[in-house]
Order: C-alpha cells, then sequence, then structure tokens
C-alpha cells in the first residue's frame, strides 16, 4: 500500500524554501527537503544538529538552575500524571508501551527484543563486545566520561538525586511510589505464573554465593569491616529511631552515651528522667520493668511481659477463679508462674534473659523437666516464649483460649458451608504468620478452607521422598469456630494426592497431639528439646546456622535456650503396607 504525502505549509526547507514532504505515519523532517539531503545539505538550526544539547543544557541552568528539563520541580510528577491520564500508564505499562511490545512480538516473536532469537543469532555472531579490546575501551571510555560503570558512574548519581528530589527517598524501592507497583495485588510475584516463570529461570542456575562464606567472598579483611560497618549501621538506625525516643520516653530512663551503647544484653548506664540517678541497666531489663529503684521501686520480681499473660488470663475467667501467680510449694523449688487450681493448668511465660543458658552449657531439659514433674501431679503445663508473647501475642491468646474453652465471640461455621481447596499458594503466607505460632513453612501442598471467598484454615504437606510426607502446618482463622474442619482438610489430602506415609509432630509446650490422634496417627517417638540461639529479643533455630561457619562464629559466644521436646506421630497408608 503505497504511503499517503501529506504537504506541511508550515515547514519549508531552509535551504530552497520547497515545501516538505511528510510520509504519514514516520518522523516529520527537520527543516531539510528530500533534494537537499540528496546534496549533502544539512539543518543548520543548532536545537536539532550536535550543538543542541549544548543550547538546551545552558537555557536550562540560565533560567532553572538545572541541565535537564525533567529536573525542574514538577515537571516530572506533571509527565507521569498526564501519561496516566492519556495512555493509562508510563513506560511498558501504558497502552503505547503495549502496543510497542506486541509490535516486537509479532515482528521478533518475544516482546523483549533482546530475548528474542533474533537478537540472541546476532549478538552471537557479531557482538563486538565479545572483543576483549572492544569491551577494554568502552569500559575506559565509559569510566573517562562518566567517572565509573553502573551504579558508581555519574549518571547513576545523578538517578539518584532525582529520585530522592522527587520522592524523598534516594533508592526508589524504598519510596511510597516505587512500593506501590509490589505491594499487595500489584506484587508480580503473587500472579502464579510469574511465581513459576521466577523459579523456572532461576532453576539449574548455581548461586555463586549459596553456601561461601563472607569471608570466601570478601576475604577476611573486608568481610570484618563489613560485619562492623552492618552492626554498627543497625544500632545507629535503632538508637535514632522514633521507637527508641518514645520508648525511652515511656520507661522515663534515657541512655547516657549514645557512643558507648552496648546491646541490649549488655550494661551501660542510664539515667532516670525523674530524680536524675544515674545506674547501670541492660536495655532488656528496662524494657521488663526494671527501672529506676528510687522512683519506680519493683513490688514483685515478675517481668512486664509475665504480668501482661497473667492479666489476660485474669481476663477470661470468672472473677472467683482463683489464680496463683509466682507459686512455689507445688513442685519445689521451682516455681510456677501461673497456676490455675480448679482446671489444673499452669502456664509459664519463659523470658529469654532470665530462662538463657550459656554457650558451653549443655543442659537442655530444663522446661522439659518441669513439665514432667507437673505431669506426675495431674497439671498441664503450658510454655511461651517472651518474643512469642511480643511478636505474636494475638496467636499466644488464642491458644490460651482455645485450651481454656473460652470464646472471644467467634463465628461459629458449618462445615458444609466451608469449600475446599488445594489451590491457596498464595494466600498461605501470610495466613500461616498470623494465625501459626510457627509462621510460614516450605510446603509443597496446601488444602484450604474457604468461607465467601476468604481462606479460614489450611493444612499443609512437605513430600519427603517416594510421597512419604510430613504434615507440617494446621492453622485456623481465630475469628472462626469450624468443627472437624481438620477432618475435611486431611481427608482431601488423602483423595487428592498419593501417599505412602505421612508423619506429624506435636509441640509438648503446648500441644498433646490430641488432634494427630483423632486423625489416625500413632504415637512412635520422642524428640529432643530444640535449642534456639537468643539474638536480642528474638530466638534463631540453632540448625539455620550449623552449616554456615560464619554464622556459627558470629553467634558462638550467644546464650541458648531450650524447648520442652516434641513427641513424633505417624499414620501409613494400608495399601502400601505389607
Amino acid at each position: 500500500m503505497k504511503q499517503e504525502i501529506v504537504m506541511d505549509r508550515e515547514k519549508r526547507c531552509m535551504h530552497c524554501n520547497d515545501l516538505i514532504e511528510i510520509i504519514q505515519g514516520k518522523r516529520p523532517a527537520k527543516g531539510v527537503c528530500e533534494l537537499c539531503k540528496i546534496k549533502g545539505l544539512k539543518n543548520l538550526d543548532k536545537r536539532s544538529n550536535g550543538d543542541g544539547n549544548k543550547t538546551r543544557k545552558k537555557t536550562l541552568l540560565d533560567r532553572y538552575g538545572v541541565d535537564n528539563v525533567m529536573s525542574i520541580p514538577g515537571v516530572a510528577d506533571k509527565v507521569i500524571t498526564t501519561s496516566f491520564e492519556r495512555y493509562g500508564g508510563i513506560g511498558y505499562t501504558s497502552s503505547y508501551g503495549h502496543k510497542c511490545l506486541n509490535t516486537t512480538e509479532e515482528k521478533f516473536g518475544n516482546k523483549l527484543f533482546r530475548k528474542s532469537d533474533t537478537w540472541k543469532s546476532e549478538m552471537s555472531s557479531n557482538n563486538p563486545m565479545k572483543d576483549s579490546k572492544v569491551s577494554d575501551k568502552a569500559v575506559a571510555t565509559h569510566i573517562k566520561k562518566y567517572g565509573g560503570v553502573g551504579f558508581n558512574a555519574s549518571y547513576a548519581e545523578q538517578g539518584r538525586q532525582t529520585t530522592e528530589r522527587i520522592y524523598g527517598n534516594r533508592n526508589i524501592m524504598k519510596t511510597d511510589h516505587g512500593k506501590s507497583f509490589f505491594i499487595g495485588d500489584n506484587n508480580p510475584m503473587k500472579r502464579s505464573e510469574v511465581a513459576k516463570k521466577v523459579s523456572k529461570t532461576l532453576k539449574g542456575h548455581k548461586s555463586k554465593l549459596k553456601n561461601r562464606t563472607y569471608v570466601e567472598i570478601h576475604g577476611i579483611e573486608e568481610s570484618n569491616r563489613l560485619k562492623e560497618e552492618r552492626k554498627n549501621l543497625f544500632k545507629t538506625r535503632f538508637l535514632n529511631s522514633e521507637e527508641f525516643e518514645d520508648m525511652q520516653l515511656e520507661f522515663n530512663m534515657f541512655l547516657v552515651n549514645i557512643n558507648t551503647y552496648p546491646g541490649s544484653l549488655l550494661p551501660t548506664d542510664y539515667i532516670c528522667g525523674t530524680c536524675n540517678n544515674i545506674m547501670e541497666r541492660t536495655w532488656y531489663d528496662i524494657q521488663q520493668g526494671y527501672l529506676c529503684l528510687t522512683c519506680s521501686p519493683r513490688d514483685t520480681g515478675t517481668s512486664k511481659g509475665e504480668r501482661q499473660v497473667l492479666a489476660y488470663v485474669e481476663s477470661l475467667l470468672p472473677d472467683d477463679t482463683i489464680v496463683h501467680p509466682n507459686l512455689k510449694t507445688i513442685i519445689p523449688p521451682k516455681e510456677l508462674d501461673i497456676y490455675i487450681p480448679s482446671l489444673n493448668l499452669a502456664i509459664e511465660y519463659d523470658g529469654l534473659y532470665h530462662h538463657r543458658t550459656a554457650p558451653d552449657n549443655h543442659e537442655s531439659t530444663y522446661h522439659l523437666n518441669k513439665t514432667n514433674n507437673c505431669k506426675n501431679l495431674n497439671i498441664r503445663l503450658l510454655h511461651f516464649f517472651e518474643d512469642e508473647w511480643k511478636y505474636k501475642q494475638n496467636i499466644v491468646e488464642m491458644t490460651i483460649r482455645r485450651i481454656l474453652n473460652i470464646s472471644n465471640n467467634e463465628t461459629n461455621l458449618n462445615i458444609s458451608d466451608v469449600e475446599i481447596s488445594n489451590k491457596c499458594l498464595l494466600d498461605k503466607s501470610d495466613f500461616l504468620n498470623k494465625y501459626h505460632i510457627l509462621g510460614n513453612d516450605n510446603s509443597d501442598i496446601e488444602i484450604g478452607g474457604y468461607y465467601k471467598n476468604e481462606l479460614v484454615a489450611i493444612m499443609t504437606f512437605s513430600n519427603i521422598e517416594n510421597n512419604n510426607w510430613i504434615l507440617s502446618r494446621f492453622a485456623t482463622n481465630s475469628s472462626y469456630i469450624i468443627p472437624s474442619i481438620e477432618f475435611r482438610l486431611f481427608q482431601a489430602f488423602l483423595l487428592m494426592y498419593s501417599w505412602v506415609s505421612i508423619t506429624s509432630y506435636s509441640d509438648l509446650r503446648f500441644s498433646q497431639g490430641n488432634m494427630l490422634t483423632s486423625l489416625g496417627f500413632e504415637k512412635i517417638d520422642e524428640l529432643e528439646p530444640f535449642e534456639y540461639i537468643i539474638n536480642d529479643v528474638k530466638r534463631i533455630p540453632s540448625f539455620l546456622v550449623e552449616d554456615d561457619e560464619e554464622l556459627k562464629d558470629k553467634y558462638s559466644d550467644h546464650f541458648r535456650i531450650h524447648d520442652c521436646g516434641g513427641h513424633i506421630y505417624y499414620i501409613e497408608n494400608p495399601s502400601f503396607s505389607e
């Protein structure tokens, strides 16, 4: 089809003054007609030739103090706003961006030209950068012009400064604008096809950093420098944060010298905001309520967290229920933090600092022995760690309520109203972090129960090998009570997937394994108490650092704490048994 030629009366050749022919759909000619171009005549306008950039930069600097129009305050925002209004987005997210991608795909078989076979074949045979002389010269030229390559180049720094000026932060991903592209439903990794594509792309690509220590990657000197830098950065951020300032005001205890702060578990000088007495404290102790002895004397040896748990338990029970705090007469000389005689129930608040053991102390059965001592007296003892109450209080409260069989205005659901699905991967992580005390897992299969499109219960399974599975997590939404939901989820798994055996575990701190027994599991063995490394006011499972020499060295002098161990449960498929 012949292209339409349009005569533009307003555009004449600067050499012969003839009207310039403009071919429909092509970029208009810049002041020179086709005949004069053939003669070798060029555009004399400095705005269109090589000197144009200098002229534009000079004008911008004189008028606005910047050398790029996009650096003028308000221009970038206006461009973005206009692009969204006209085209529904910016760049490839806009309508014209989609059109470019579709056109590229039609021509070259891929929306990204650099991933097309045409590009790959061209670059594999004619790529000049494969010549070391060319690539070395390109790098040298880049360094000469811009002072570096990539993030070290001057234009990269200009980009970061522009981002900071427009969005308030040098890193676009730390701004609300940048986060908006990845938060909630906008997060591309929440789309199953994207997650699968990323997984497929990374599969088989061995990480250059995996199983390598900082020392192997950076060398001893640089490794130590980076460790110290990271440590100081965290400390500086914390000590200068509004959170730390607010907490000092709350406790009325103020750090004397910010430069000598040794960490939360080591003592340093604090000053009382009322009497100005200076005393040595750890920040951890201050958080637990060990404040100024003159202005805030302690009437009890209990921590702040323990008092909160006691108050919560008392709020659940009738006013005439007897609740004993800090009782030493049941299993002397050991103390029970909370004891309810009428229910034969006791609760331990295991503070990390006061229940810690030294790194070389291999005593691991303290909590287990306490649990067994109570069991011998027909008393059920629950254990909750300090960091669980601090960071997962809603889950601890839900566990206590359900053990006490006390309602919290939950909605009772009929099991027939719950739809069972094995397609709940996208909802799993948030749900487990919100409703399971151990948080998310790396399961292979997730069976979920949905009520009006809301996930209300989940059971996860991991395939060890050859269809021998582990039942990893079971959790329900604390706002609902769903009788027999565990049976529905478990039966759904048995019907949907091939299985030879299933193993699961119960945590003796708060579980008696009743649910597993009701599902047909048998208790086959016991688990030794599990060890955790205490890092500030959080626990780190020891097994996470066993195979990492750098982490082992980092946490070698950290205190430890142990749980109560557990029980192993097992069920075998009769169809596969001998």
